[in-house]
């Protein structure tokens, strides 16, 4: 089945810069409102990161040689192995419950030592 719009590499390179440049200008929003919160600042990091990942598949996409696609796969695949810790991150200072688990860990680790 063929698209009702066929899309070029180059179209869609362009595609996801835009998405990166919008999402860096979401992410910069985000912390200017909110810059001492720590919910704030990680999600402008989870935006850098996520915009990090649409920019290197937008160089992927536009790549003139199989060389330079798999430098920026490389880069893109190591900013969507910081996705899941920064998710993490992210919803435990939303949640509230980022200060609770480590001194919880620590005190199990005391009874378990004695």
């Amino acid at each position: 089945m063929q698209p009702a719009v066929p899309v070029s590499p180059e179209l869609h390179a362009a595609l996801l810069r835009g998405a990166s440049v919008l999402l860096l200008v979401l992410s910069a929003v985000v912390l200017t409102r909110h810059p001492t919160a720590a919910p704030g600042r990680i999600h402008a990091l989870y935006g850098l990161t996520t915009s990090s990942w649409l920019f290197a598949m937008s160089m992927v996409a536009a790549a003139p040689s199989p060389g330079d696609a798999q430098y920026w796969s490389r880069f893109a695949l190591g900013a969507v192995g910081m996705l899941p810790g920064v998710v993490y991150h992210l919803n435990a200072e939303t949640a509230g419950v980022a200060g609770e688990r480590r001194p919880r860990l620590l005190v199990e680790q005391r009874m378990t030592a004695d």
